[in-house]
């Protein structure tokens, strides 16, 4: 992106963290014909993995019959059986 003298434009970085580890990265700002004008913003990440504990869940116990039962999910464990 190249920007003309007094121009000024701004934008957005954004991380997100597909493993639990530290990233880095680098932005580089450069002024063209002048090699000794330059920036570099050093970009630090670091993506985490969080436990979820859920309590107080109430659950209902309802029988079912599974030899009447259609569509049973345990005839879909069964290797070459087909409905």
């Amino acid at each position: 992106m190249i920007l003309d003298v007094g121009e000024t434009i701004s934008f957005e970085v954004s991380f997100h963290a597909d493993l639990p580890q530290r990233s880095q990265g680098q932005l580089r700002l450069s002024v063209v014909n002048n090699q000794y004008e330059e920036t570099v913003i050093q970009l630090v990440g670091e993506g985490y993995q969080d436990t979820i504990t859920i309590d107080n869940i109430q659950s209902c116990l309802v029988g079912i019959d599974n030899e009447s039962e259609e569509g049973n999910m345990a005839d879909d464990d069964i290797p070459g059986m087909v409905n």
